[in-house]
C-alpha cells in the first residue's frame, strides 16, 4: 500500500476512477483524498471536479496533484452544481469502473479492490455498493448505517434509495449508454440514475462497511429536503411507469411536465437556535436502529444544551419497541 505523499506513476489504463466533486471544501477535502491514496488497489485514478471554489480548494488540489500523478483536477470556471459537475467528470473518466466519493467522506482501504472484484465476478451486476459507517464531523463513529446486503432489483427502488452515493461504484459503459446523470435533476441525481440503470441489471450491496459517511448538518440533505423529496418522487413515478410498460416517449413527457412544475419552496424562518450537532447524530443513530449510540449522543447534547427534542429522543430509547417504532414512523412521514 502506498504511503501518503509517495509519488506514483499514473496508470495508463486505470482499473477504477474515483469521482469527487467539490465546492469550497478545503477543510474536509484532505481526509477524503488521503483515503483514496491509501487504497489497496493501486492502478486507479482520482478525478476531482472543482466546481468553481473560492476558498483554498484549488491550492489543496494542486498540492496533491503534484505529489501523486494518479490525481487529476478539472476546474469549472463557475459554479454549476453537483449534477453537472458529476456529468463532466464522467465524461473524463478513463476506467471501466467509476466509484463515487463525496468531499468529507472517506473510503476504507480495501473499498475499491472489493468492489472491482465483485463486478469482475458478477458480469450481470451494473452497480455495487456497501454498508457505511456513519461518522460525525470529527470522524468519530456515530453508528453503522443500515443496508440490506445482496442483490437489488429496480422494483426495490420504489420503496426508496438503498444506496449511499459515496459508497457506489458502477460500470462506466453502462452509465454512459444511458447518457449518465440527468442534468435536469439538481437533487436526487443519484437515485434518478439508479432507477434507469437497474433496469439493465441488478445492483449489489456488499455486507461490510467500506466508507465512512459524514453526517453534515449543512449538507444538501438538511438544507433542501423538500426539493430532494420532490425530485425523488418524479424519478420514482418514472420508474413505476417504465416497470408498468409505458412507452419511453410518454415517460419522458411525464418527467418533463413534472420537472417544469418544480419550484423552490419558500424558505422557512430561521430557528431561534440551531439544533445541536449531537442531536442530529442521535437522530441518525435512531434511524439506523442503534439505541445505545442514540442514547449516548442525546445525553451528550443535553450535557451542553437545554434542548427539549434531545430529551425526548433520549427518553424514546427507553420506550417499548412497538411504541418507539410507531412514533419514529409517524415522525418520518411528517417530515416527508
Amino acid at each position: 500500500m502506498p504511503e501518503p505523499g509517495t509519488a506514483l506513476p499514473s496508470p495508463a489504463a486505470p482499473r477504477a476512477t474515483v469521482l469527487v466533486a467539490v465546492w469550497n471544501g478545503a477543510a474536509a477535502l484532505p481526509r477524503t483524498l488521503d483515503s483514496v491514496g491509501r487504497q489497496t488497489l493501486g492502478d486507479l485514478e482520482c478525478l476531482v471536479v472543482d466546481d468553481g471554489s473560492t476558498d483554498e480548494t484549488p491550492s489543496v488540489l494542486a498540492a496533491i496533484a503534484r505529489r501523486d500523478p494518479r490525481f487529476r483536477v478539472i476546474r469549472n470556471p463557475r459554479n454549476v452544481g453537483l449534477t453537472r459537475s458529476l456529468a463532466r467528470g464522467l465524461d473524463e473518466a478513463r476506467a471501466p469502473v467509476v466509484a463515487r466519493l463525496d468531499c468529507g467522506d472517506a473510503a476504507h482501504p480495501g473499498r475499491l479492490e472489493r468492489q472491482v472484484a465483485l463486478l469482475a465476478h458478477r458480469p450481470d451486476v451494473v452497480l455495487v455498493s456497501s454498508r457505511v459507517r456513519i461518522v460525525d464531523g470529527a470522524g468519530e463513529p456515530v453508528c453503522a448505517g443500515l443496508a440490506e446486503p445482496g442483490d437489488v432489483r429496480a422494483a426495490r427502488l420504489l420503496a426508496g434509495n438503498p444506496f449511499v452515493h459515496s459508497a457506489v461504484a458502477f460500470r462506466t459503459d453502462a452509465v454512459r449508454a444511458l447518457s449518465g446523470y440527468d442534468p435536469r435533476f439538481r437533487y436526487a441525481q443519484d437515485y434518478e440514475l439508479w432507477t434507469r440503470l437497474l433496469l439493465r441489471g441488478p445492483g449489489h450491496v456488499l455486507d461490510e462497511a467500506l466508507v465512512d459517511w459524514t453526517l453534515d448538518p449543512g449538507g444538501l440533505t438538511v438544507k433542501k429536503r423538500a426539493l430532494q423529496k420532490r425530485y425523488r418522487e418524479i424519478a420514482r413515478d418514472a420508474l413505476r411507469a417504465r416497470l408498468g410498460g409505458m412507452p419511453e416517449d410518454r415517460v419522458e413527457a411525464q418527467v418533463a411536465d413534472a420537472l417544469a412544475s418544480v419550484s423552490a419552496p419558500p424558505s422557512p424562518p430561521p430557528p431561534a437556535r440551531p439544533a445541536p450537532y449531537d442531536f442530529l447524530c442521535a437522530k441518525a443513530a435512531l434511524a439506523n436502529g442503534d439505541l445505545p449510540a442514540c442514547r449516548a449522543r442525546a445525553l451528550r447534547s443535553l450535557t451542553h444544551h437545554r434542548h427539549a427534542p434531545s430529551a425526548a429522543l433520549w427518553a424514546l430509547t427507553f420506550a417499548p419497541t412497538r411504541l418507539r417504532e410507531g412514533i419514529t414512523s409517524l415522525a418520518t412521514r411528517a417530515r416527508g
